[in-house]
Protein backbone atom coordinates (compact mmCIF):
# COMPACT_ATOMS: atom_id res chain seq x y z
CA UNK A 1 0.00 0.00 0.00
CA UNK A 2 2.68 2.59 0.81
CA UNK A 3 4.07 2.29 -3.18
CA UNK A 4 0.87 4.35 -3.88
CA UNK A 5 2.02 7.82 -2.11
CA UNK A 6 4.39 9.56 -3.18
CA UNK A 7 7.63 9.68 -1.40
CA UNK A 8 8.43 11.92 1.65
CA UNK A 9 10.78 13.91 0.31
CA UNK A 10 8.34 14.90 -3.01
CA UNK A 11 5.58 15.53 -0.52
CA UNK A 12 7.40 17.97 1.24
CA UNK A 13 8.30 19.70 -2.35
CA UNK A 14 4.68 19.59 -2.84
CA UNK A 15 3.96 21.08 0.59
CA UNK A 16 6.26 24.01 -0.55
CA UNK A 17 4.31 24.43 -3.71
CA UNK A 18 1.16 24.84 -1.92
CA UNK A 19 -0.62 21.71 -2.06
CA UNK A 20 -3.09 21.38 0.35
CA UNK A 21 -5.78 19.01 -0.44
CA UNK A 22 -6.65 16.15 1.59
CA UNK A 23 -5.25 13.01 1.42
CA UNK A 24 -5.70 9.50 3.29
CA UNK A 25 -2.24 9.74 4.80
CA UNK A 26 1.11 11.90 6.10
CA UNK A 27 4.51 11.60 6.79
CA UNK A 28 6.05 12.72 9.81
CA UNK A 29 9.79 12.78 10.40
CA UNK A 30 10.76 11.83 13.57
CA UNK A 31 14.31 11.63 14.62
CA UNK A 32 15.09 11.20 10.73
CA UNK A 33 12.79 8.40 10.57
CA UNK A 34 10.30 8.91 7.95
CA UNK A 35 7.37 7.17 9.24
CA UNK A 36 3.93 7.15 6.91
CA UNK A 37 1.04 7.67 9.27
CA UNK A 38 -2.54 5.28 9.68
CA UNK A 39 -4.85 5.84 6.86
CA UNK A 40 -7.37 9.20 8.06
CA UNK A 41 -7.70 12.06 6.07
CA UNK A 42 -5.08 14.63 6.33
CA UNK A 43 -4.04 18.03 5.19
CA UNK A 44 -1.08 20.28 5.40
CA UNK A 45 -3.14 22.73 6.53
CA UNK A 46 -5.43 23.39 9.43
CA UNK A 47 -5.64 23.43 13.04
CA UNK A 48 -4.65 20.11 14.05
CA UNK A 49 -1.58 18.73 16.31
CA UNK A 50 0.40 16.85 13.60
CA UNK A 51 0.06 20.34 11.12
CA UNK A 52 2.84 21.95 14.01
CA UNK A 53 5.01 19.31 13.54
CA UNK A 54 8.13 20.14 11.48
CA UNK A 55 8.74 17.66 8.90
CA UNK A 56 4.78 16.69 8.93
CA UNK A 57 3.21 16.65 5.65
CA UNK A 58 0.18 15.20 3.82
CA UNK A 59 0.94 12.22 1.48
CA UNK A 60 -1.09 12.13 -1.70
CA UNK A 61 -1.25 9.53 -3.85
CA UNK A 62 0.31 9.47 -7.26
CA UNK A 63 -2.13 9.94 -9.12
CA UNK A 64 -3.83 12.47 -6.67
CA UNK A 65 -0.29 14.46 -7.29
CA UNK A 66 -0.22 14.37 -11.45
CA UNK A 67 -4.35 15.76 -10.99
CA UNK A 68 -3.43 18.23 -8.54
CA UNK A 69 -0.23 19.57 -11.08
CA UNK A 70 -2.45 19.50 -13.88
CA UNK A 71 -5.67 21.28 -12.55
CA UNK A 72 -3.59 24.04 -11.04
CA UNK A 73 -0.67 24.45 -12.96
CA UNK A 74 -2.31 23.52 -16.69
CA UNK A 75 1.00 20.77 -16.74
CA UNK A 76 -0.10 17.11 -17.97
CA UNK A 77 2.32 14.18 -18.19
CA UNK A 78 2.41 12.00 -21.23
CA UNK A 79 4.14 8.82 -20.63
CA UNK A 80 5.33 6.70 -24.29
CA UNK A 81 6.78 2.66 -24.10
CA UNK A 82 9.79 2.30 -26.20
CA UNK A 83 10.21 -0.50 -28.92
CA UNK A 84 12.87 -2.03 -26.23
CA UNK A 85 10.15 -1.92 -23.42
CA UNK A 86 11.53 1.38 -21.36
CA UNK A 87 9.47 4.48 -20.69
CA UNK A 88 10.06 7.78 -21.04
CA UNK A 89 7.83 10.99 -20.77
CA UNK A 90 7.52 14.67 -22.22
CA UNK A 91 4.99 17.56 -20.81
CA UNK A 92 2.33 19.66 -22.77
CA UNK A 93 1.05 22.77 -21.40
CA UNK A 94 -2.62 22.64 -21.55
CA UNK A 95 -3.05 26.50 -22.25
CA UNK A 96 -1.05 26.22 -25.33
CA UNK A 97 -1.37 22.42 -26.21
CA UNK A 98 2.52 22.76 -26.68
CA UNK A 99 4.80 20.02 -26.13
CA UNK A 100 7.12 22.08 -23.18
CA UNK A 101 9.55 19.43 -22.41
CA UNK A 102 10.32 16.70 -24.99
CA UNK A 103 12.51 13.45 -23.01
CA UNK A 104 13.25 10.87 -26.04
CA UNK A 105 16.91 10.18 -24.66
CA UNK A 106 16.07 9.16 -21.09
CA UNK A 107 14.58 6.18 -20.71
CA UNK A 108 13.53 4.07 -17.19
CA UNK A 109 13.63 0.67 -17.03
CA UNK A 110 10.25 0.60 -14.81
CA UNK A 111 7.31 2.82 -14.53
CA UNK A 112 8.16 3.85 -10.80
CA UNK A 113 11.56 5.03 -12.14
CA UNK A 114 9.85 6.94 -14.34
CA UNK A 115 6.84 8.22 -12.39
CA UNK A 116 9.17 9.29 -10.11
CA UNK A 117 11.29 11.51 -12.33
CA UNK A 118 8.53 12.92 -14.39
CA UNK A 119 7.54 14.50 -10.75
CA UNK A 120 10.22 15.93 -10.15
CA UNK A 121 10.52 17.44 -13.75
CA UNK A 122 6.93 19.26 -13.04
CA UNK A 123 8.42 20.36 -9.79
CA UNK A 124 11.57 21.92 -11.36
CA UNK A 125 9.30 23.64 -14.00
CA UNK A 126 6.55 24.84 -11.36
CA UNK A 127 9.46 26.68 -9.18
CA UNK A 128 10.91 28.22 -12.53
CA UNK A 129 7.41 29.21 -13.21
CA UNK A 130 6.59 30.76 -9.89
CA UNK A 131 9.63 32.38 -9.68
CA UNK A 132 9.32 34.43 -13.22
Amino acid sequence: MKKQFIPYDLALKFKDLGFHEECFSAYRNTDGEKQLMGISIWTNTGNGYYEKIEGYCAAPLWQQAFDWIRNEFNLMLTVDLTSFGAYFFNIVDLKSFEEIYYNSEEYYKTFEEMQESSLLKLIDMIKQRIKS
